[in-house]
C-alpha cells in the first residue's frame, strides 16, 4: 500500500485478509470492511450490499467477469450498461464478459427492459434495466 489511493475509499474483505494489512490499509485512511464469505476469497454479495446500504445509494460496478458474474449469480443488478466494439475475437480458451455460475436455460437469464442503443464512435452501448432480479434457481 502507498497512500496513493484517492479520495475516501473502501475495501471489502473476508476475515482471511491478514490483521497486518488490514492495518496498513487503515493507515493511509482506507476504510475495511470485513465480511463472510461464500468460497474462499470471495465475500458474500449479500452481506456486502447490505453494509453498503448505509454509505450510498448507488454502486457502479466495472470489472472483469468474476466480478459481475458474482452480481449476476446473487441476482444483485438492477441496470446494465453494455458496450460493444466493431472487433471479433474468441477461441475456446477466450475469457468470458461474465463468470459464475452461469443459467441452465435463456428462461432463467437475466433480462433487460426499457433496453436503449447509443453509438459512441464506432462502439455500441446497450442500457437496460433487469426486469427479472429474482433468482429462479
Amino acid at each position: 500500500i502507498n497512500g496513493t489511493l484517492p479520495g475516501k475509499s473502501l475495501v471489502a474483505t473476508t476475515e482471511q485478509m491478514p490483521k497486518s494489512e488490514e492495518e496498513k490499509l487503515r493507515e493511509v485512511g482506507t476504510d475495511v470492511l470485513r465480511l463472510p464469505s461464500l468460497s474462499v476469497g470471495k465475500i458474500d454479495i449479500a452481506a456486502f450490499l447490505e453494509a453498503l446500504a448505509s454509505r450510498c445509494q448507488s454502486l457502479m460496478l466495472e470489472g472483469g467477469a468474476q466480478l459481475l458474474g458474482a452480481f449476476v449469480d446473487a441476482r444483485s443488478i438492477d441496470e446494465v450498461w453494455a458496450f460493444v466494439a466493431p472487433k471479433i475475437i474468441g477461441g475456446a480458451a477466450a475469457p468470458a464478459s461474465v463468470n459464475g455460475l452461469g443459467v441452465d436455460s435463456l428462461d432463467d437469464s437475466l433480462t433487460l427492459s426499457d433496453v436503449r442503443y447509443e453509438s459512441l464512435g464506432t462502439d455500441l452501448l446497450i442500457r437496460g434495466l433487469v426486469a427479472n432480479r429474482v433468482n429462479n434457481r
